[in-house]
């Protein structure tokens, strides 16, 4: 399995693509975001020859004023795979850095 990136700068953005990709088998994934981080989907299945598009964003802040407003933070993304759609075996870890802004309300 493929991971498009390494690290992903979120401080200008809102959003950035996260490409995940099967090249030779059927792979099972999922995704775990760091904390102040959400992503469009966390779980899934690709055949061989697929790729998913999971797009990260900020996590929405609870109510009140957010710790480390007006600051990028950092974080991390981990994706897990594994071969065939047993998720419970697996055989990689990729961990994505991200930078994010943290605004104020």
């Amino acid at each position: 399995m493929t991971v498009s990136a390494t690290v992903l700068d979120l401080s200008a953005a809102q959003t950035a693509p996260l490409v995940l990709a099967a090249p030779q088998e059927q792979v099972s994934w999922s995704l775990t975001p760091g904390e102040g981080l959400a992503a469009s989907a966390t779980s899934g299945t690709l055949m061989a020859g697929q790729n998913a598009t999971v797009l990260v964003n900020a996590a929405p802040a609870p109510a009140g004023p957010p710790t480390g407003c007006g600051q990028v933070k950092r974080g991390s993304i981990t994706v897990h795979w594994s071969l065939g759609a047993d998720p419970a075996r697996t055989m990689g870890t990729h961990t994505v850095a991200v930078a994010f802004w943290v605004p104020c309300r």
